[in-house]
Parts: C-alpha cells; sequence; structure tokens
C-alpha cells in the first residue's frame, strides 16, 4: 500500500514527510469558504481560521488518506432542542482542554461527517495536519487492514487531528489497532503533541472497541436522526433549496424561498429513513422538475414549492409491504385496456350517469312520495346506499369517478371555459381548504343527517330530490369558480365519506415513483398534457390535483384512470392488498376531522334508531311519542316541543360514539394518541352502517317492479309482479353477523395501532363491546 502523500518503499520518507508536512501552517490572512447551515449558529461556524492549504502532494493509493474538504461543510439547521445539543456538544468537544479523542455518531444519512469536521475546525489544533481516513476503503484491500490503518495514522504530524470515518466499516483485524490509538495520545501527552482521533459511526461502538476500559473517556456527539426534529424541518428545507438553486446555475432559482405549509406537513408526516441525505435528494428533484416545467412552458418558478412535486420516500410511500401487493392491471391486460378506453369515466358519465340522474331527480319530484309508490325513492334508499357502502372494501371510492353530482359540476366547467375563456379558472386555496374543508363537510354531513332524521327523507321522495340537487348546486359552485374538482377533494360531504371508508378497500392506485422521477419529464398525469410516446394518451390529469406515485392512502383517489391513460411509462399500477392496509402504513396521515366523520358516521346508526331507543329505555311517553313524529308532522315545527325533544335526541345520538370512545380513551388514562387508535372503530362503523341499511336492502329492494308498476298507475298488475326479499330471519342473523365481525375487527386494529397490551387498552375494548352490545339491542332486540 501506498501510505498517504510518499511512496512506503522510500527508507525515511516517513520522518521527511513529518517534516515537510508541519511546516506548512497557513496564514492568518487565509480565508474559510465554509457554508455553514447551522440557523443562529452562524458566527461559531464561520469565524474559524482555515485548514491548512498543503502543497499538492502525490495521492495516496485508493484515497484512504487525504486532506479535509472544507468547502460545503454544515451543521444541524434549525432551533429544535435536539439541534442546539449538537451545537453545545460540538463546541464542548472543540475547546476541550484536555484534547479527548471525539466519537460522533448518527445514522447513515445524518450529518455526522460535518459535525466532525466542524469539531476539527473550531479545535486549537485547526492550524495543524488535519486529515481525514476513510476506514470504508479499508475493506477489500489485499494488505492487512491492521497495517494500512496503522501506517494512515502514521502518516499525520505530531498535534494534528485524524478524522477517521465511517469507522464501524473497519474490519475486525483493525480494531485493535484503532483501540491502542485511543488509548495514547493526545492524553497521555503534553497539549498540542500527539495526534487527536475524531471518529465518525452510523453505530454504536462500544461493544467492538470497548470504550468503557479506555484510561481516558472518549467523548461522544449524537447526532440525533431528522424524523425527531420536525421542528428544524423548515429550517433544513430552506438551506437545502438554497444550495441546490446555487447548484443548477439558474438564473432565476433563488426565488424559491421554501416550501408551502402543506409541502411542510407532508415532509413532517415522513420518518426520513435517509435523513438529511435524502431530504436533500428529494428537494434537488422537485427543483429539477420545477425548472423543466418552467423552461416547457415559459413561465416563472414558483416562489414556494408545493407539496404536489415533493415524494418522500426512495420508492414512495406505499413502498412497504410492497411485496404484498400484486398489479391487477399486469395479470388482467383487458382492465387495462378498459381503463384506457373512452368509456371510463367520460363515456359512461355523457351516456349514462347525466341521462339517469336526470330521470331519477325529476321522477323523485313528480312520482308518488311514498318508498312503496316510487321506484325512484326505492333506488335512492334501498339500492344505492347499500350498494355504495358494500363496494368499499372492493373497489374504494371508485364511486366518486362517475358522481352525478361531479357529473354535472364538470359539465358547468367546460361551459364556463367556453363561454368566458378569458377568465381563468382560480387555483385552490390549498392551505385554507387544508385546514378547513374537512371541517366544513363534517359539518354539512352533520346537517345532512339531522335533516334526514327529522324530514324523514327516505319516505319523501321530494325532499330526497332536494338533498340530490343540494350536493349538486356545492359540486357546480366549486367547478364554476376553481380548477379541477375541488368540491370532491376537499368540500363533499359524500366524498368525505367515501376517502374514510376506501382506507379499508382491498385495492389501490399508486405509481412506482422511481420510474416517474427517473423517466418522466411531462407529468401529464398529474398536470395533465397532450399525448407522450409511447403509450402516454392526452388527459385533463389528476382531478382531485394529485401525482399517483405520491398518494399515501386511497383517501384522494378516484379510480378515474387519467393517470393510467397519460402514463407513457406503465408506471401507475392497481394493487391487490390486504384490507386496512392505509391505516397501518407508518405515514398514515390521521386527522380530527376525519375522526369526528368517523364517529359522526357511527353517530348516524344509533341517530335512526331513536324510537327504538326510546322504546327500550322506556323514556316518557311525550318524548317517545315525539321521536316517531318527522318534522313534517307537527305544526311550527321550529317551535314545537316534540320537534324540540326529536332534535336534541338526534344531536346527543350523533356525538354518542365519539364521546364514549373518548371517555374509554381518557379512562385509559389517555395513553396512546387517540387520533390515530380512533381509527380503529372504522371496521365497526362501516358494518354498523351495512347493518342499519340491510333492512331497506334485503327487505324493500327486491320490490321495485310492483313499486314502479304503482309508480306509473298500474295498481292491479303491481301485485302479479315479482318480489325478491329475505325473510325477517335472514336479515336479522346477517345484521347480527355484521355487528359481531364488526367489533370483532376493531377490536384486532386497535391492538395493532396502539401496540400495547391488552390490558392497557381495556378501556378503549369495553367502549367498543358496549356499543356493538348497543347496536345488536338496537337492531335485533327491538
Amino acid at each position: 500500500m501506498v501510505v498517504a502523500h510518499v511512496p512506503s518503499s522510500m527508507a525515511g520518507a516517513r520522518a521527511v514527510h513529518r517534516r515537510r508536512v508541519c511546516c506548512c501552517a497557513p496564514s492568518s490572512a487565509s480565508k474559510r469558504t465554509t457554508s455553514s447551515g447551522e440557523s443562529g449558529d452562524e458566527s461559531s461556524s464561520t469565524d474559524a481560521p482555515a485548514f491548512p492549504r498543503l502543497p499538492p502532494q502525490k495521492k495516496t493509493s485508493g484515497g484512504i488518506v487525504s486532506a479535509v474538504n472544507r468547502e460545503n461543510i454544515r451543521g444541524l439547521c434549525g432551533s429544535s432542542r435536539f439541534a442546539q445539543r449538537v451545537r453545545s456538544d460540538r463546541r464542548r468537544a472543540a475547546a476541550d482542554p484536555q484534547e479527548k479523542h471525539v466519537l460522533v455518531i448518527g445514522e447513515p444519512g445524518t450529518p455526522k461527517l460535518d459535525v466532525a469536521k466542524m469539531v476539527c475546525l473550531e479545535s486549537p489544533r485547526r492550524k495543524g495536519d488535519v486529515r481525514i481516513v476513510r476506514c470504508g476503503k479499508m475493506k477489500s484491500r489485499r494488505r492487512d487492514a491492521a497495517t494500512q490503518l496503522a501506517d494512515a495514522l502514521d502518516v499525520i504530524c505530531p498535534g494534528g487531528i485524524a478524522l477517521l470515518s465511517d469507522v464501524h466499516e473497519l474490519p475486525d483485524s483493525a480494531l485493535h489497532v484503532l483501540r491502542d490509538r485511543l488509548d495514547d495520545s493526545p492524553p497521555r501527552h503534553p497539549p498540542g503533541e500527539g495526534v487527536r482521533l475524531v471518529l465518525t459511526t452510523s453505530r454504536a461502538m462500544d461493544t467492538n472497541l470497548n470504550l468503557s476500559s479506555l484510561s481516558t473517556a472518549v467523548t461522544t456527539i449524537k447526532v440525533p436522526p431528522l424524523r425527531v426534529r420536525a421542528k428544524d424541518l423548515a429550517a433544513e428545507t430552506r438551506f437545502f433549496l438554497r444550495q441546490a438553486a446555487v447548484a443548477s446555475d439558474v438564473s432565476n432559482a433563488q426565488t424559491l424561498k421554501g416550501v408551502t405549509p402543506a409541502a411542510l406537513r407532508l415532509l413532517e408526516a415522513y420518518t426520513w429513513p435517509g435523513n438529511d441525505a435524502e431530504l436533500q435528494n428529494v428537494l434537488q428533484r422537485a427543483l429539477v422538475h420545477e425548472i423543466g416545467i418552467a423552461e416547457r412552458d415559459g413561465v416563472s418558478l414558483p416562489t414556494m414549492l408545493s407539496e404536489d412535486v415533493l415524494w418522500p420516500g426512495s420508492e414512495g410511500p406505499q413502498s412497504r409491504d410492497k411485496r404484498l401487493r400484486t398489479d391487477l392491471l399486469r395479470l388482467w391486460p383487458l382492465l387495462r385496456q378498459a381503463m384506457r378506453s373512452e368509456l371510463w369515466m367520460d363515456g359512461f358519465m355523457q351516456y349514462v350517469v347525466r341521462p339517469a340522474f336526470a330521470v331519477v331527480v325529476i321522477g323523485l319530484f313528480v312520482a308518488p312520495q311514498a318508498r312503496a309508490d316510487n321506484a325512484f325513492l326505492n333506488v335512492f334508499w334501498a339500492w344505492w346506499w347499500p350498494g355504495i357502502l358494500l363496494l368499499y372494501p372492493f373497489v374504494g371510492r371508485l364511486w366518486c369517478s362517475f358522481c352525478p353530482f361531479m357529473a354535472y359540476g364538470e359539465l358547468a366547467q367546460r361551459f364556463r371555459l367556453k363561454m368566458l375563456p378569458q377568465v381563468p379558472l382560480m387555483n385552490w386555496p390549498r392551505d385554507a381548504l387544508d385546514k378547513g374543508g374537512g371541517w366544513f363537510l363534517f359539518a354539512l354531513f352533520a346537517v345532512i343527517l339531522e335533516w334526514e332524521e327529522l324530514w324523514a327523507l327516505e319516505d319523501h321522495a321530494a325532499l330526497s330530490s332536494w338533498l340530490l340537487l343540494l350536493i349538486t348546486a356545492g359540486a357546480v359552485i366549486g367547478s364554476l369558480l376553481y380548477k379541477k374538482r375541488v368540491w370532491c377533494r376537499y368540500l363533499c360531504p359524500i366524498g368525505g365519506m367515501n376517502g374514510l371508508y376506501a382506507k379499508l378497500a382491498l385495492t389501490e392506485l399508486r405509481a412506482e415513483q422511481g420510474v416517474c422521477s427517473a423517466e418522466c419529464s411531462t407529468y401529464g398525469c398529474y398536470k395533465g398534457g397532450p399525448a407522450v410516446e409511447p403509450e402516454g394518451m392526452e388527459s385533463e390529469g389528476c382531478p382531485l390535483g394529485v401525482h399517483p406515485a405520491q398518494l399515501q392512502d386511497n383517501r384522494n383517489c378516484v379510480l378515474c384512470a387519467e393517470c393510467v391513460k397519460a402514463c407513457p411509462h406503465k408506471s401507475v399500477k392497481v394493487n391487490f392488498r390486504f384490507t386496512a392496509d392505509d391505516i397501518l402504513q407508518p405515514m398514515h396521515n390521521a386527522t380530527a376531522y376525519e375522526v369526528s366523520l368517523l364517529f359522526l358516521l357511527f353517530g348516524a346508526v344509533f341517530c335512526h334508531h331513536i324510537p327504538e331507543a326510546s322504546t327500550l329505555l322506556q323514556m316518557p311517553e311525550a318524548i317517545t311519542t315525539a321521536v316517531t313524529k318527522s318534522a313534517q308532522s307537527v305544526g311550527n315545527i321550529f317551535t314545537s316541543r316534540p320537534f324540540a325533544w326529536h332534535t336534541g335526541l338526534a344531536t346527543a345520538s350523533l356525538a354518542y360514539p365519539g364521546v364514549l370512545a373518548l371517555a374509554a380513551h381518557r379512562a385509559a388514562g389517555s395513553r396512546g394518541n387517540f387520533v390515530r387508535e380512533a381509527y380503529s372503530y372504522l371496521p365497526l362503523c362501516w358494518l354498523a352502517s351495512i347493518a342499519h341499511y340491510l333492512d331497506l336492502g334485503m327487505g324493500e329492494a327486491g320490490s321495485i317492479l310492483p313499486a314502479a308498476a304503482r309508480m306509473v298507475g298500474l295498481v292491479d298488475l303491481a301485485p302479479r309482479l315479482p318480489v325478491l326479499v329475505a325473510s325477517p330471519e335472514v336479515i336479522d342473523f346477517s345484521q347480527g353477523l355484521c355487528v359481531v365481525v364488526g367489533c370483532l375487527s376493531s377490536l384486532v386494529l386497535l391492538r395493532v395501532l396502539a401496540r400495547r397490551p391488552w390490558l392497557e387498552i381495556g378501556w378503549q375494548c369495553g367502549g367498543m363491546i358496549v356499543l356493538s352490545a348497543q347496536l345488536w339491542w338496537l337492531l335485533l332486540v327491538a
């Protein structure tokens, strides 16, 4: 092996080299060009003298030893207690009067090497011989690793610093050499003599080196992983963007100031297994993407990066348990052809959905109002509600792709663009919608459920039609003002319910992030654009404004297949997976408004059985009578006592499951995250909703032909038409099965999400069992 800068075959060359290097002290006028990334720590990292400028010398073999590169050294950005602790430990180690050796520990991807360089830079020995020894390069060398390490350390002059990077990669045969040097100078020598060692490692080395038995202690600096420094992400992001902008050599790239609040929340939700290095790669890729789009479209760069171009994760958020997924598009090529056809979904909405919806709305107005005499009301309550609930575990939010509300919303949007092309549609106010959109749809759904209970919508066709028109009006207004489907993503109460239940689905649509980032430059699946060879079709982009490679769950995917059509690289997949996988993902975005919606939907089952509950609980006769009347059957409803009783009990019923669940969590000592663990109620809520609608689905859906006959005046024909309904016993059995399976599924899911023993979640389990027992009582006993 050739030792650093000097041929090892020359006798006495090492001593000559020591004399030559030791006299190479830099002048006081030398300037340091280090780029520090430490927020609030600028002065301490920029006023230190530079590393010595060594004269040109012959490279060592394999580059094991070299002068420390003094360019682009950075510390930890931000003001979190973790970053402040590292700065304090670093300064203390650098200024240590005893000059103890230093061990810097940090996971792969953390700036532990930069922290070690800054220890050297701030040390009194900075004017001496400071060199880096790359331990990882000693693995595959022919010479004995112990000899390589000893020769490498001997090159450094007394009074200098040896920075050994990645000492955990040292072969076992070299560890005794390192331990002997750690047990030697400088503490056993006068200050300024010997060689001080600064080590970096990605794992604790006490077992291998037996550090606790050394005659002198080693100063340890622990560099925290990025996942515990969420408070520092904003500062780290700004630093890396500035660094990437300078390196891009694009004149207006430095207009980027950071990321949007929504993008920052996305970054904070990720666990960053690759730490700072992964964050740097994600931001560099996002900047390159924005520069390419700006050059292609002739527009200026944005001042803030949005979450749409930030893809944390080496293979996307869906990479966990990837081996347990099966791509249905590859398994069934006919499915891929169907999703790329014109009938999916524009053609289906144009030729089927819009005409059918118009007929249903008009029929609900003009036909008889009772459900037994109106086929359209039978379809709405006995077919559509049970049917959509049964579809969730198979196709997720597919209903939204051909939703009749947005079918007319998109029609209105196209008409608006045709009539007023000079007035562009507005961009979404994402920050405001991210904060308040979920609570808006929660409040709107609560009003709808109260209206449904108090006015008995399932028995009044015209009111049911007004409900459909109300939701359609929201979709139309949102489409006239904003781009794409802002109503579907943020504001639609049915869409919020669909997105929540879609997390239980056995299917998912995702894209390979590695393929997208490496091969795609058009992003037609997200933004829309012309056809791209070899397979990309012309597309308007994702209607919900999400890139398929960025999807973390099924909430914001309606399976419209725009990305399947637009992708020229076959990156998009429709995977078969385990149920509820979205909830089990570490990156699952648990939100308070979605949990509130979950318990609201759960409470709707209790709300629709108020008469049974009042009877079983032996409430006063006045209350029992009040709750059996709809608002249409009382006069002066807003001042009548029956309406007031009914409204109060309906509100209490809607809030009851959430209050009980929160009380059980508090009784258990509030351990764990309630919002995250509350998703365990989702299977029980879903199956309870199905159990409620089974009375209509199994008891009345099969009588649609007689209802249609009576609707058109064929009263005499109605009794002779076939009817297919289940017996009460079969319906009771099915409802009971739903309650039992839902309870057991939620208990298991709670245990998985809580990650605590059964005894520690006993109160939460008790709450689930109580709710299930009460459902059994209301559905079967009453």
